[in-house]
């Protein structure tokens, strides 16, 4: 929240200066106005931001809590964040394949991300592929592949899960995760 209000302000500071026509001493952005004028017109109305399907504050069936949030745009990029038992950043997300991959912020003792057979090592990043589905009208999700040195090993992994029936099974031998209560 704090970081829309960041943008709000920054913005609104924007237009101040831009309405009574302010000089000041930024630097060119390599944009010409009417561009600069596109992205910012875009960023306030919201008209080509994407947010993740999934967003929100939810308890799963496991009694964890998981706070869920990520937001693509032209002016921003990419930016979110998947908080609960390990707190991790949304890298990427595809709302039509039901896809997301978060990179580890600090992993648990068990993660080998390097493959080199030492666990809980600092400083190395470990990536996951997350899906999730829409099944009886409640969500579930699968973290699918994990503990990769990179996006790419992450991306390239072959292992799929099966959503057709996500309360008995179909995440790597395992059911998926419900989530039972979205709170927000």
């Amino acid at each position: 929240m704090r970081v829309k209000n960041f943008f709000t302000i920054l913005i609104a500071f924007g237009l101040l200066v831009n309405c009574f026509g302010l000089e000041t001493d930024k630097k060119d952005s390599g944009l010409d106005k009417n561009a600069e004028n596109l992205l910012l017109a875009d960023y306030l109305n919201k008209t080509n931001v994407e947010y993740l399907e999934i967003n929100g504050k939810w308890k799963d069936n496991w009694n964890t809590y998981h706070y869920i949030y990520a937001e693509k745009n032209a002016f921003s990029g990419l930016h979110g964040f998947w908080e609960g038992l390990i707190n991790r950043v949304i890298v990427e997300f595809d709302n039509n394949t039901k896809t997301l991959y978060v990179k580890g912020i600090n992993e648990p003792s068990w993660a080998d991300c390097n493959g080199n057979g030492t666990n809980g090592q600092r400083g190395v990043e470990c990536y996951s592929r997350i899906v999730w589905t829409k099944y009886n009208n409640d969500y579930y999700y699968c973290e699918i592949v994990y503990n990769k040195g990179s996006l790419e090993q992450a991306k390239s992994d072959p292992t799929t899960a099966d959503s057709s029936n996500p309360v008995s099974g179909g995440c790597g031998g395992f059911s998926w995760t419900k989530f039972v209560q979205k709170l927000d």
